[in-house]
Protein backbone atom coordinates (compact mmCIF):
# COMPACT_ATOMS: atom_id res chain seq x y z
CA UNK A 1 0.00 0.00 0.00
CA UNK A 2 2.95 2.16 0.60
CA UNK A 3 3.72 2.78 -3.05
CA UNK A 4 0.72 2.86 -4.28
CA UNK A 5 -0.04 5.74 -1.73
CA UNK A 6 3.51 7.01 -2.81
CA UNK A 7 2.45 7.09 -6.71
CA UNK A 8 -1.02 8.32 -5.75
CA UNK A 9 0.73 10.97 -3.91
CA UNK A 10 2.71 11.88 -6.79
CA UNK A 11 -0.57 11.58 -9.12
CA UNK A 12 -2.10 14.33 -7.10
CA UNK A 13 0.59 16.75 -6.81
CA UNK A 14 -0.54 19.86 -8.50
CA UNK A 15 2.40 22.39 -7.50
CA UNK A 16 5.64 21.84 -5.95
CA UNK A 17 6.05 22.86 -2.17
CA UNK A 18 2.43 23.17 -1.57
CA UNK A 19 -0.55 21.16 -0.44
CA UNK A 20 -1.74 18.11 -2.20
CA UNK A 21 -4.90 18.17 -4.00
CA UNK A 22 -7.28 15.55 -3.74
CA UNK A 23 -6.71 12.53 -6.33
CA UNK A 24 -10.09 12.72 -8.33
CA UNK A 25 -11.52 8.98 -8.84
CA UNK A 26 -11.22 7.79 -12.39
CA UNK A 27 -8.12 10.32 -13.10
CA UNK A 28 -5.96 9.21 -15.93
CA UNK A 29 -2.13 10.50 -15.73
CA UNK A 30 0.19 9.73 -18.72
CA UNK A 31 3.65 8.63 -17.94
CA UNK A 32 5.07 11.59 -19.02
CA UNK A 33 3.07 13.81 -16.56
CA UNK A 34 3.87 11.58 -13.71
CA UNK A 35 6.98 11.74 -14.11
CA UNK A 36 7.46 15.62 -14.19
CA UNK A 37 5.42 15.41 -11.05
CA UNK A 38 7.72 12.95 -9.26
CA UNK A 39 10.47 15.32 -10.85
CA UNK A 40 9.11 18.50 -9.04
CA UNK A 41 8.48 16.51 -5.90
CA UNK A 42 12.47 15.51 -5.25
CA UNK A 43 13.28 18.60 -6.52
CA UNK A 44 11.01 20.94 -4.40
CA UNK A 45 13.10 22.93 -1.68
CA UNK A 46 10.53 22.48 0.79
CA UNK A 47 9.84 19.20 3.17
CA UNK A 48 7.22 16.88 1.77
CA UNK A 49 6.15 13.53 3.62
CA UNK A 50 3.29 11.42 3.48
CA UNK A 51 1.71 9.02 6.12
CA UNK A 52 -0.82 6.50 5.83
CA UNK A 53 -3.89 6.52 7.88
CA UNK A 54 -1.84 5.21 10.77
CA UNK A 55 0.17 8.10 10.79
CA UNK A 56 3.34 5.76 9.17
CA UNK A 57 5.65 7.25 6.80
CA UNK A 58 4.86 6.23 3.37
CA UNK A 59 6.29 9.01 1.47
CA UNK A 60 9.50 10.97 1.85
CA UNK A 61 11.27 14.27 -0.63
CA UNK A 62 15.24 14.81 -0.45
CA UNK A 63 14.43 18.51 1.54
CA UNK A 64 12.53 16.73 3.82
CA UNK A 65 15.32 13.79 4.22
CA UNK A 66 18.16 16.63 4.44
CA UNK A 67 16.13 19.22 6.76
CA UNK A 68 15.26 16.52 9.42
CA UNK A 69 19.14 15.06 9.79
CA UNK A 70 18.95 11.69 7.88
CA UNK A 71 20.86 10.50 4.59
CA UNK A 72 18.56 7.70 3.28
CA UNK A 73 14.35 7.79 2.60
CA UNK A 74 15.37 4.00 4.37
CA UNK A 75 15.73 5.77 8.03
CA UNK A 76 12.18 7.51 7.59
CA UNK A 77 9.80 5.33 5.16
CA UNK A 78 8.17 3.20 7.41
CA UNK A 79 7.86 4.35 10.78
CA UNK A 80 5.81 6.31 12.68
CA UNK A 81 6.05 10.37 12.16
CA UNK A 82 4.48 11.36 15.58
CA UNK A 83 7.25 9.59 17.27
CA UNK A 84 9.86 10.17 14.87
CA UNK A 85 10.06 14.03 14.55
CA UNK A 86 6.74 15.08 16.41
CA UNK A 87 7.28 13.43 20.04
CA UNK A 88 7.96 16.76 22.25
CA UNK A 89 7.22 20.11 22.21
CA UNK A 90 10.05 22.73 22.34
CA UNK A 91 10.57 22.94 26.04
CA UNK A 92 11.35 18.66 26.25
CA UNK A 93 8.05 18.03 27.56
CA UNK A 94 5.82 14.94 25.73
CA UNK A 95 3.55 15.36 23.03
CA UNK A 96 0.88 13.47 23.55
CA UNK A 97 -0.32 12.18 20.07
CA UNK A 98 -3.82 12.65 21.19
CA UNK A 99 -2.94 16.16 21.62
CA UNK A 100 -1.24 16.50 18.17
CA UNK A 101 -2.49 19.26 15.76
CA UNK A 102 -1.37 16.94 12.72
CA UNK A 103 -2.73 13.73 13.97
CA UNK A 104 -5.82 15.50 14.87
CA UNK A 105 -6.21 16.88 11.47
CA UNK A 106 -5.04 13.63 9.90
CA UNK A 107 -8.00 11.47 11.50
CA UNK A 108 -10.41 14.15 10.43
CA UNK A 109 -9.75 15.03 6.92
CA UNK A 110 -9.29 18.75 7.64
CA UNK A 111 -6.65 21.12 6.30
CA UNK A 112 -4.45 22.83 8.67
CA UNK A 113 -1.17 24.88 8.75
CA UNK A 114 0.74 26.19 11.86
CA UNK A 115 3.84 27.99 12.56
CA UNK A 116 4.19 27.86 16.49
CA UNK A 117 5.60 23.99 16.94
CA UNK A 118 9.20 22.38 16.25
CA UNK A 119 10.14 18.87 14.58
CA UNK A 120 12.81 17.28 15.98
CA UNK A 121 15.89 15.63 13.87
CA UNK A 122 17.84 12.62 13.83
CA UNK A 123 20.62 13.82 16.20
CA UNK A 124 18.17 14.92 19.24
CA UNK A 125 17.72 19.09 17.81
CA UNK A 126 14.59 20.60 17.74
CA UNK A 127 13.82 23.62 15.05
CA UNK A 128 10.68 25.65 14.89
CA UNK A 129 8.60 24.92 11.47
CA UNK A 130 6.07 26.08 9.71
CA UNK A 131 3.84 23.42 8.66
CA UNK A 132 0.40 22.50 6.74
CA UNK A 133 -1.67 19.27 6.96
CA UNK A 134 -3.45 18.36 3.36
CA UNK A 135 -5.79 14.58 3.68
CA UNK A 136 -5.44 12.05 0.62
CA UNK A 137 -8.78 10.61 -0.51
CA UNK A 138 -8.91 7.69 -2.77
CA UNK A 139 -12.41 6.46 -3.44
CA UNK A 140 -14.11 9.10 -1.48
CA UNK A 141 -11.85 7.42 1.52
CA UNK A 142 -9.27 8.51 3.88
CA UNK A 143 -5.93 7.18 2.53
CA UNK A 144 -3.82 9.44 4.43
CA UNK A 145 -2.15 13.13 5.01
CA UNK A 146 0.39 15.12 3.12
CA UNK A 147 2.54 17.43 5.62
CA UNK A 148 4.87 19.91 4.36
CA UNK A 149 6.74 22.43 6.02
CA UNK A 150 9.85 24.08 6.48
CA UNK A 151 12.68 25.55 8.90
CA UNK A 152 11.97 29.19 10.16
CA UNK A 153 14.71 29.48 12.27
CA UNK A 154 15.84 32.52 10.61
CA UNK A 155 12.33 34.07 10.64
CA UNK A 156 11.81 33.39 14.48
CA UNK A 157 15.51 34.82 15.28
CA UNK A 158 14.26 37.85 13.41
CA UNK A 159 10.82 37.86 15.06
CA UNK A 160 12.25 37.34 18.52
CA UNK A 161 15.46 40.10 17.85
CA UNK A 162 12.09 42.75 16.76
CA UNK A 163 10.23 41.72 20.39
CA UNK A 164 13.48 42.32 22.00
CA UNK A 165 13.61 45.77 20.04
CA UNK A 166 10.25 46.61 20.78
CA UNK A 167 10.31 45.61 24.46
CA UNK A 168 13.93 47.74 24.76
CA UNK A 169 11.97 50.16 23.05
CA UNK A 170 8.87 50.61 25.39
CA UNK A 171 11.44 49.91 28.62
CA UNK A 172 13.43 52.72 27.09
CA UNK A 173 10.22 55.24 26.38
CA UNK A 174 9.15 54.47 30.02
CA UNK A 175 12.52 54.89 31.72
CA UNK A 176 12.80 58.68 29.89
CA UNK A 177 8.99 58.74 30.01
CA UNK A 178 8.99 59.71 26.17
CA UNK A 179 6.74 58.03 23.78
CA UNK A 180 6.37 57.76 20.19
CA UNK A 181 3.52 58.70 17.59
CA UNK A 182 2.38 58.31 14.14
CA UNK A 183 -0.57 60.02 12.69
CA UNK A 184 -1.60 58.84 9.41
CA UNK A 185 -2.56 62.43 8.14
CA UNK A 186 -4.67 60.97 5.05
CA UNK A 187 -6.08 58.55 6.72
CA UNK A 188 -7.03 60.11 9.97
CA UNK A 189 -5.51 57.79 12.16
CA UNK A 190 -3.37 57.95 15.05
CA UNK A 191 -0.61 55.39 16.45
CA UNK A 192 0.47 55.99 20.17
CA UNK A 193 2.97 53.42 21.85
CA UNK A 194 1.72 52.56 25.32
CA UNK A 195 4.03 55.39 27.17
CA UNK A 196 1.98 57.94 25.30
CA UNK A 197 -1.19 56.26 26.91
CA UNK A 198 0.37 56.27 30.49
CA UNK A 199 1.74 60.09 29.69
CA UNK A 200 -2.24 60.68 29.02
CA UNK A 201 -3.13 58.19 31.68
CA UNK A 202 -5.43 56.49 29.18
CA UNK A 203 -5.96 53.13 27.66
CA UNK A 204 -5.76 51.88 24.35
CA UNK A 205 -10.13 51.11 24.43
CA UNK A 206 -10.57 54.72 25.68
CA UNK A 207 -8.74 56.69 23.15
CA UNK A 208 -10.47 57.13 19.67
CA UNK A 209 -6.80 57.13 17.83
CA UNK A 210 -7.22 60.17 16.04
CA UNK A 211 -6.23 63.58 15.54
CA UNK A 212 -9.70 64.95 17.01
CA UNK A 213 -9.44 62.66 20.04
CA UNK A 214 -6.21 63.90 20.81
CA UNK A 215 -7.17 67.07 20.82
CA UNK A 216 -9.61 66.79 23.23
CA UNK A 217 -7.52 65.55 26.00
CA UNK A 218 -5.06 69.13 26.01
CA UNK A 219 -5.73 71.46 28.21
CA UNK A 220 -8.30 74.19 26.93
CA UNK A 221 -5.80 77.75 26.76
CA UNK A 222 -3.09 75.25 24.84
CA UNK A 223 -5.63 73.89 22.16
CA UNK A 224 -5.51 76.54 20.02
CA UNK A 225 -1.68 77.25 20.63
CA UNK A 226 -1.13 73.01 19.41
CA UNK A 227 -3.14 73.45 16.51
CA UNK A 228 -1.46 76.22 15.15
CA UNK A 229 1.64 74.42 15.60
CA UNK A 230 1.01 71.70 13.64
CA UNK A 231 -0.70 73.07 10.96
CA UNK A 232 2.80 75.19 10.68
CA UNK A 233 4.36 72.26 10.34
CA UNK A 234 1.81 70.14 7.54
CA UNK A 235 2.28 73.02 5.54
CA UNK A 236 5.91 74.48 6.04
CA UNK A 237 8.55 71.05 5.37
CA UNK A 238 10.99 73.91 6.68
CA UNK A 239 9.07 74.30 10.68
CA UNK A 240 9.84 71.94 12.96
CA UNK A 241 6.74 71.00 15.21
CA UNK A 242 8.09 71.38 18.68
CA UNK A 243 5.63 72.52 21.27
CA UNK A 244 5.16 72.55 25.45
CA UNK A 245 1.58 71.75 26.52
CA UNK A 246 -1.05 70.50 29.46
CA UNK A 247 -2.83 67.66 29.28
CA UNK A 248 -5.58 66.79 31.19
CA UNK A 249 -6.37 63.02 32.09
CA UNK A 250 -9.61 62.12 32.55
CA UNK A 251 -9.27 62.00 36.32
CA UNK A 252 -8.62 65.71 36.60
CA UNK A 253 -4.98 65.93 36.79
CA UNK A 254 -2.64 67.57 34.76
CA UNK A 255 0.58 66.78 33.29
CA UNK A 256 3.08 69.14 31.16
CA UNK A 257 4.32 67.28 28.07
CA UNK A 258 6.85 68.53 25.17
CA UNK A 259 6.19 67.27 21.77
CA UNK A 260 8.31 66.64 18.77
CA UNK A 261 7.25 66.12 15.12
CA UNK A 262 8.18 65.81 11.81
CA UNK A 263 5.85 65.71 8.50
CA UNK A 264 6.57 63.15 5.73
CA UNK A 265 5.69 63.83 2.19
CA UNK A 266 4.52 62.16 -1.04
CA UNK A 267 7.11 62.53 -4.36
CA UNK A 268 4.85 65.60 -4.85
CA UNK A 269 5.24 66.98 -1.48
CA UNK A 270 2.09 66.58 -0.20
CA UNK A 271 2.13 65.52 3.36
CA UNK A 272 0.88 62.32 4.39
CA UNK A 273 2.46 61.44 7.57
CA UNK A 274 3.69 63.40 10.73
CA UNK A 275 5.63 61.26 13.41
CA UNK A 276 6.82 62.28 15.96
CA UNK A 277 7.47 62.12 20.23
CA UNK A 278 5.61 62.93 23.47
CA UNK A 279 7.76 63.54 26.99
CA UNK A 280 6.46 64.17 30.20
CA UNK A 281 8.13 66.98 31.75
CA UNK A 282 5.98 67.51 34.65
CA UNK A 283 8.22 66.70 37.40
CA UNK A 284 10.95 68.93 35.07
CA UNK A 285 8.89 72.02 35.13
CA UNK A 286 7.78 71.58 38.73
CA UNK A 287 11.62 71.15 39.77
CA UNK A 288 12.74 74.23 37.46
CA UNK A 289 9.49 76.05 39.68
CA UNK A 290 10.86 74.84 42.67
CA UNK A 291 14.50 76.07 41.45
CA UNK A 292 13.41 79.20 40.71
CA UNK A 293 11.56 79.71 44.01
CA UNK A 294 14.97 78.45 46.39
CA UNK A 295 16.83 81.04 44.02
CA UNK A 296 14.95 83.52 44.61
CA UNK A 297 15.08 82.92 48.48
CA UNK A 298 18.66 82.46 48.05
CA UNK A 299 19.64 85.41 46.93
CA UNK A 300 16.93 87.21 49.36
CA UNK A 301 19.20 85.46 51.75
CA UNK A 302 22.71 85.83 50.33
CA UNK A 303 21.80 89.62 50.29
CA UNK A 304 21.27 89.27 53.51
CA UNK A 305 23.81 87.25 54.31
CA UNK A 306 26.09 89.40 52.41
CA UNK A 307 24.75 92.68 54.19
CA UNK A 308 25.82 90.72 57.82
CA UNK A 309 29.02 89.45 56.60
CA UNK A 310 29.91 93.10 55.59
CA UNK A 311 28.78 94.23 59.14
CA UNK A 312 30.88 91.15 60.85
CA UNK A 313 34.25 91.98 58.21
CA UNK A 314 34.18 95.43 59.00
CA UNK A 315 34.04 94.51 62.83
CA UNK A 316 36.99 91.50 61.95
CA UNK A 317 39.07 94.06 60.36
CA UNK A 318 38.46 96.83 63.31
CA UNK A 319 39.56 93.74 65.60
CA UNK A 320 42.43 92.37 63.30
CA UNK A 321 44.18 96.37 63.18
CA UNK A 322 43.63 95.95 67.20
CA UNK A 323 44.77 92.34 67.65
CA UNK A 324 47.80 93.35 65.10
CA UNK A 325 48.30 96.51 67.14
CA UNK A 326 48.33 94.45 70.50
CA UNK A 327 50.85 91.60 68.66
CA UNK A 328 53.12 94.33 67.75
CA UNK A 329 53.07 95.97 71.19
CA UNK A 330 53.68 92.17 72.70
CA UNK A 331 56.40 91.46 70.53
CA UNK A 332 58.38 94.93 71.11
CA UNK A 333 57.64 93.81 74.80
CA UNK A 334 59.13 90.13 74.31
CA UNK A 335 62.19 91.76 72.78
CA UNK A 336 62.61 94.45 75.11
CA UNK A 337 62.08 91.79 77.45
CA UNK A 338 64.66 89.65 76.29
CA UNK A 339 67.58 92.53 76.11
CA UNK A 340 66.01 93.70 79.55
CA UNK A 341 67.39 90.29 80.52
CA UNK A 342 70.27 90.39 78.78
CA UNK A 343 71.39 93.65 80.24
CA UNK A 344 70.48 92.13 84.05
CA UNK A 345 72.93 89.37 83.48
CA UNK A 346 75.49 91.41 82.21
CA UNK A 347 75.09 94.10 84.72
CA UNK A 348 75.64 91.11 87.56
CA UNK A 349 78.60 89.66 85.78
CA UNK A 350 80.07 93.35 85.27
CA UNK A 351 79.41 93.67 89.19
CA UNK A 352 81.74 90.43 90.15
CA UNK A 353 85.13 91.73 88.19
CA UNK A 354 84.38 95.42 89.33
CA UNK A 355 83.47 93.94 92.84
CA UNK A 356 86.33 92.01 93.17
CA UNK A 357 88.79 94.99 91.75
CA UNK A 358 87.16 97.39 94.93
CA UNK A 359 88.16 94.89 96.96
CA UNK A 360 91.48 94.88 96.00
CA UNK A 361 92.35 98.27 95.75
CA UNK A 362 90.80 98.84 98.90
CA UNK A 363 92.63 96.48 100.69
CA UNK A 364 95.72 98.10 98.73
CA UNK A 365 94.72 101.27 100.46
CA UNK A 366 94.33 100.01 104.07
CA UNK A 367 98.19 98.24 103.24
CA UNK A 368 99.33 102.06 101.93
CA UNK A 369 97.77 103.86 105.16
CA UNK A 370 99.49 101.49 107.72
CA UNK A 371 102.83 101.15 105.43
CA UNK A 372 102.86 105.08 105.30
CA UNK A 373 101.99 105.33 109.41
CA UNK A 374 104.82 103.25 109.92
CA UNK A 375 107.39 105.11 107.55
CA UNK A 376 106.61 108.57 109.50
CA UNK A 377 107.10 106.72 112.76
CA UNK A 378 110.33 105.33 111.24
CA UNK A 379 109.20 101.96 111.77
CA UNK A 380 109.07 100.98 107.74
CA UNK A 381 111.88 98.17 107.26
CA UNK A 382 113.53 96.61 104.15
CA UNK A 383 111.34 93.89 104.34
CA UNK A 384 108.24 96.03 105.12
CA UNK A 385 108.59 97.92 101.84
CA UNK A 386 109.55 94.79 100.00
CA UNK A 387 105.82 93.29 100.98
CA UNK A 388 104.69 96.88 100.09
CA UNK A 389 105.87 96.48 96.70
CA UNK A 390 104.86 92.71 95.74
CA UNK A 391 101.39 93.50 97.72
CA UNK A 392 100.77 96.13 95.59
CA UNK A 393 102.04 94.49 91.90
CA UNK A 394 99.74 91.50 92.96
CA UNK A 395 96.47 93.95 93.65
CA UNK A 396 97.51 95.54 90.12
CA UNK A 397 97.52 92.43 88.48
CA UNK A 398 93.72 91.47 89.95
CA UNK A 399 92.51 94.67 89.17
CA UNK A 400 93.71 94.82 85.21
CA UNK A 401 92.37 90.88 85.06
CA UNK A 402 88.86 92.12 86.31
CA UNK A 403 88.97 95.13 84.60
CA UNK A 404 89.80 94.02 81.14
CA UNK A 405 86.86 90.68 81.88
CA UNK A 406 84.45 94.15 82.58
CA UNK A 407 85.46 95.82 79.47
CA UNK A 408 85.28 92.36 77.42
CA UNK A 409 81.98 92.04 78.65
CA UNK A 410 80.84 95.96 78.26
CA UNK A 411 81.99 95.28 74.87
CA UNK A 412 80.07 92.45 74.00
CA UNK A 413 77.13 93.53 75.81
CA UNK A 414 77.34 97.03 74.04
CA UNK A 415 77.83 95.18 70.27
CA UNK A 416 74.65 93.16 71.12
CA UNK A 417 72.85 95.44 72.54
CA UNK A 418 73.25 97.83 70.13
CA UNK A 419 72.40 95.06 67.70
CA UNK A 420 69.01 94.02 68.68
CA UNK A 421 68.25 97.14 69.74
CA UNK A 422 68.69 98.71 66.15
CA UNK A 423 67.33 96.45 62.39
CA UNK A 424 70.52 97.14 59.90
CA UNK A 425 72.12 94.89 58.33
CA UNK A 426 75.75 95.22 57.94
CA UNK A 427 78.89 92.49 56.97
CA UNK A 428 79.71 90.22 59.86
CA UNK A 429 82.28 87.54 60.96
CA UNK A 430 79.60 85.11 61.78
CA UNK A 431 82.41 83.00 64.12
CA UNK A 432 83.37 86.28 66.05
CA UNK A 433 79.53 87.64 66.75
CA UNK A 434 78.61 84.12 67.70
CA UNK A 435 81.27 84.16 70.45
CA UNK A 436 79.95 88.01 71.59
CA UNK A 437 76.58 86.54 71.43
CA UNK A 438 77.24 83.53 73.81
CA UNK A 439 79.96 85.80 75.79
CA UNK A 440 76.88 88.06 76.55
CA UNK A 441 74.78 84.67 77.58
CA UNK A 442 77.11 83.39 80.18
CA UNK A 443 74.74 84.87 82.99
CA UNK A 444 72.21 82.29 81.57
CA UNK A 445 74.85 79.25 81.77
CA UNK A 446 76.31 80.01 85.08
CA UNK A 447 72.89 79.83 86.71
CA UNK A 448 72.77 76.00 85.91
CA UNK A 449 76.15 75.52 86.16
CA UNK A 450 75.24 75.10 81.70
CA UNK A 451 77.51 74.97 78.80
CA UNK A 452 77.87 76.17 75.08
CA UNK A 453 80.38 75.14 72.78
CA UNK A 454 80.76 76.25 69.11
CA UNK A 455 82.29 75.29 66.12
CA UNK A 456 82.29 77.36 63.46
CA UNK A 457 85.22 78.11 60.58
CA UNK A 458 86.78 81.42 61.20
CA UNK A 459 86.58 82.70 57.78
CA UNK A 460 82.56 82.98 57.42
CA UNK A 461 81.53 86.73 56.80
CA UNK A 462 78.01 87.51 56.09
CA UNK A 463 75.70 90.39 55.41
CA UNK A 464 72.61 90.16 57.06
CA UNK A 465 70.36 91.35 60.39
CA UNK A 466 73.10 90.27 63.22
CA UNK A 467 70.96 92.12 65.43
CA UNK A 468 68.27 89.52 64.73
CA UNK A 469 70.97 86.78 64.93
CA UNK A 470 71.30 88.01 68.34
CA UNK A 471 67.99 87.62 69.11
CA UNK A 472 67.13 84.10 67.38
CA UNK A 473 70.12 82.52 69.35
CA UNK A 474 69.35 84.34 72.43
CA UNK A 475 65.99 83.07 72.31
CA UNK A 476 67.08 79.33 71.72
CA UNK A 477 69.36 79.46 75.02
CA UNK A 478 66.52 81.20 76.83
CA UNK A 479 64.51 78.39 75.55
CA UNK A 480 67.27 75.74 75.90
CA UNK A 481 67.74 76.94 79.89
CA UNK A 482 64.04 77.90 80.95
CA UNK A 483 62.38 74.50 79.69
CA UNK A 484 64.91 72.48 78.74
CA UNK A 485 67.22 71.70 81.27
CA UNK A 486 64.22 73.08 83.55
CA UNK A 487 64.50 69.54 85.61
CA UNK A 488 68.68 69.32 85.13
CA UNK A 489 71.89 71.04 86.01
CA UNK A 490 75.04 71.04 83.76
CA UNK A 491 73.25 71.12 80.51
CA UNK A 492 75.17 71.37 77.12
CA UNK A 493 74.76 73.46 74.06
CA UNK A 494 75.95 72.70 71.11
CA UNK A 495 76.07 74.97 67.42
CA UNK A 496 77.28 73.91 64.90
CA UNK A 497 78.01 75.64 61.60
CA UNK A 498 78.54 74.83 57.64
CA UNK A 499 78.04 75.43 54.28
CA UNK A 500 75.12 74.58 52.52
CA UNK A 501 76.13 74.94 48.78
CA UNK A 502 77.87 77.88 47.56
CA UNK A 503 75.42 80.33 48.77
CA UNK A 504 73.78 79.68 51.80
CA UNK A 505 74.88 78.17 55.44
CA UNK A 506 73.55 75.68 57.99
CA UNK A 507 73.50 76.72 62.00
CA UNK A 508 72.65 73.66 63.80
CA UNK A 509 71.66 74.17 67.31
CA UNK A 510 71.37 71.34 69.64
CA UNK A 511 71.04 70.88 73.52
CA UNK A 512 70.54 67.80 75.92
CA UNK A 513 67.54 69.05 77.94
CA UNK A 514 64.31 66.78 78.20
CA UNK A 515 63.16 67.34 74.64
CA UNK A 516 59.73 68.12 73.75
CA UNK A 517 56.82 65.07 72.68
CA UNK A 518 55.54 65.99 68.69
CA UNK A 519 52.74 67.93 69.43
CA UNK A 520 54.48 70.42 71.61
CA UNK A 521 57.30 70.26 68.71
CA UNK A 522 55.04 70.46 65.85
CA UNK A 523 53.53 73.94 67.65
CA UNK A 524 56.92 75.48 69.05
CA UNK A 525 56.91 77.84 66.80
CA UNK A 526 52.81 78.76 66.67
CA UNK A 527 52.41 82.58 68.21
CA UNK A 528 51.29 82.50 72.02
CA UNK A 529 52.24 79.04 72.34
CA UNK A 530 53.44 77.89 75.81
CA UNK A 531 53.93 75.10 77.78
CA UNK A 532 54.42 77.32 81.25
CA UNK A 533 51.57 79.93 80.96
CA UNK A 534 50.63 78.94 84.35
CA UNK A 535 54.06 80.45 85.23
CA UNK A 536 54.06 83.46 83.32
CA UNK A 537 55.14 82.17 79.80
CA UNK A 538 53.93 84.68 76.76
CA UNK A 539 54.53 82.12 74.42
CA UNK A 540 55.86 84.57 71.75
CA UNK A 541 60.03 83.60 71.99
CA UNK A 542 60.25 81.06 69.06
CA UNK A 543 57.15 82.60 67.54
CA UNK A 544 59.77 85.63 66.88
CA UNK A 545 62.29 83.34 65.99
CA UNK A 546 60.69 81.72 63.43
CA UNK A 547 59.50 85.49 62.02
CA UNK A 548 62.95 86.83 62.53
CA UNK A 549 64.98 83.87 60.36
CA UNK A 550 62.19 83.50 57.98
CA UNK A 551 61.32 86.91 57.50
CA UNK A 552 64.01 89.19 58.61
CA UNK A 553 66.97 87.38 57.64
CA UNK A 554 65.40 85.55 54.69
CA UNK A 555 66.34 82.14 56.28
CA UNK A 556 65.07 78.72 57.42
CA UNK A 557 64.44 77.13 60.21
CA UNK A 558 62.68 73.87 61.47
CA UNK A 559 62.75 71.59 64.88
CA UNK A 560 63.42 68.39 65.93
CA UNK A 561 62.75 66.84 69.13
CA UNK A 562 61.91 63.97 70.93
CA UNK A 563 61.26 63.42 74.79
CA UNK A 564 64.07 62.75 76.71
CA UNK A 565 66.02 63.05 73.59
CA UNK A 566 66.62 66.76 73.58
CA UNK A 567 65.99 69.74 70.78
CA UNK A 568 67.68 70.52 67.52
CA UNK A 569 66.60 73.79 65.67
CA UNK A 570 68.14 73.57 62.50
CA UNK A 571 68.51 77.30 60.58
CA UNK A 572 69.79 77.87 56.89
CA UNK A 573 70.58 81.68 55.86
CA UNK A 574 71.91 83.20 52.71
CA UNK A 575 75.52 84.37 53.03
CA UNK A 576 74.15 87.34 51.24
CA UNK A 577 70.61 89.01 51.86
CA UNK A 578 68.38 88.86 49.17
CA UNK A 579 68.21 92.88 49.57
CA UNK A 580 71.90 93.56 49.08
CA UNK A 581 71.90 90.35 46.25
CA UNK A 582 69.01 92.35 44.47
CA UNK A 583 71.43 95.97 44.88
CA UNK A 584 74.30 93.70 43.19
CA UNK A 585 72.09 92.22 40.44
CA UNK A 586 70.84 95.77 38.99
CA UNK A 587 74.03 97.24 39.11
CA UNK A 588 75.20 94.36 37.06
CA UNK A 589 72.54 94.78 34.90
CA UNK A 590 72.92 98.47 34.54
CA UNK A 591 76.53 98.44 33.97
Amino acid sequence: MAVDDAIELKKSTKQPGHQLAETRPGKVTDDSTEVSMSLLLESAGEAVYAIDVAGICIYVNPACITMLGYTDEQDILGRNMHELIHHSKEDGSPYAVEECRIYKAHISGGHISHDDEVFWRRDGSCFPVEYAVRAIRRNEKMAGSVVTFHDITGRKEIEAELARSRDTLQRAQSIAHIGSWDWDIVGGGLYWTDEIYRIFGLTPQEFGATYEAFLEYIHPDDRAAVVEAVNKTVVDAAVIYEIEHRVVRPDGTIRIVNERGNVYRDARQQPIRMIGTVQDITEKKHAEAQIKKLNEELELRVEQRTAELQAANENLQESLCQLSETQAQLVQSEKMASLGGLVAGVAHEINTPVGVGVTAITHMQMKLDDYAARYQNGQLTRDDFETMIATTAETGRIVQMNLERAASLIRSFKQVAVDQAGNEMRDFNLKGYLDEILQSLQPHFKRGGHSAELDCPEDILLYNHPGALAQVITNLVVNSTLHGFSDTCNGRITITVTTAGKDRIKIVYVDNGRGMDADTSRKVFEPFFTTRRNQGGAGLGMHITYNLVTQTMDGKISCNSQLGKGAEFMIELPLVHRSKAGEANQQKLAS
